[in-house]
């Protein structure tokens, strides 16, 4: 999904994000920075409440997904399938 917006959370980088994510899920950065095809697992979503998800399946809300980096705004992230 799109990377709406960057934040910093508790001295963390995190992206809000759309829907489509999984805890677990390899996640690959599509940007024209620097960051462009790094990778790092979903290991952290939160639900605009602020609640802890496992997946992040609804369509209608945003969610939170902590990364290891700071992301340019309109990137996007795509699961990496890995054979």
């Amino acid at each position: 999904g799109r990377i709406l917006k960057m934040e910093i959370v508790k001295g963390k980088p995190t992206a809000l994000v759309g829907s489509g994510v999984k805890k677990g899920d390899l996640l690959e950065v599509l940007s024209p920075d620097n960051t462009f095809l790094k990778t790092f697992v979903a290991e952290e979503i939160y639900d605009s409440a602020g609640n802890f998800v496992d997946d992040a399946k609804l369509v209608q809300e945003k969610y939170r997904i902590k990364c290891p980096y700071v992301i340019e705004q309109g990137a996007y992230l795509r699961r990496k399938v890995v054979k």
